[in-house]
């Protein structure tokens, strides 16, 4: 089995920040902690993202890029 022909259910924090349009993994997990992206903790420092909860955010709230300036 390739990795080209399965999708995986679940994504690292990588994988994640790069399907929500490739912001930061920092900003992700900011994110997260404001509980605007679903997250699942595997342990203290591990957490997985589901990939059709990620898409389905993605088309349909998308989470705001990291801001990139400086503020006025």
């Amino acid at each position: 089995m390739t990795s080209e022909n399965t999708e995986r259910l679940y994504l690292n924090s990588k994988e994640a920040a790069q399907t929500l349009g490739g912001i930061s993994t920092a900003w992700l997990l900011k994110l997260v902690a404001q509980g605007r992206v679903p997250a699942i903790r595997l342990g203290a420092r591990k957490l997985i993202f589901s990939r059709s909860e990620l898409e389905a955010l993605k088309n349909h709230n998308q989470p705001p890029a990291a801001p990139t300036g400086t503020a006025s």
